[in-house]
């Protein structure tokens, strides 16, 4: 998936895993992503503007996973986790979605404080 592929195509592959809830925790797989995402700074821009824009809670929590996972930070991610945890506290309820990283359901808001921590 990672060698060869053009970013967009990796992220267009990582957003129809999200969307199936394919898991990806197979740490090969995660690794070999990773690798790519530290080397390719067009795919972690894809990375973080498909965060910054995206409504799903499963998009939000495995893109965190994915790009916590390659140790991605940088301040227009930084300044997007502080306001999603603000949007997060007001509300009634935490979004909850399917980490493809991990293979389970988690909070958006324990994903970014896993990240941050």
């Amino acid at each position: 998936m990672c060698s060869k592929a053009t970013s967009d195509k990796i992220m267009t592959k990582l957003c129809e895993f999200i969307e199936k809830r394919v898991g990806i925790s197979n740490q090969i797989i995660i690794n070999e992503l990773s690798e790519r995402i530290k080397r390719d700074k067009n795919l972690e821009d894809l990375i973080v503007q498909k965060i910054s824009n995206t409504v799903s809670a499963d998009e939000k929590i495995s893109l965190i996973g994915i790009l916590k996972k390659s140790s991605i930070i940088n301040k227009k991610l930084l300044d997007w986790y502080f306001n999603e945890i603000g949007r997060q506290r007001k509300m009634t309820s935490p979004e909850i979605g399917y980490d493809i990283t991990e293979d389970r359901y988690k909070s958006v808001i324990v994903s970014i404080l896993d990240t941050l921590n």
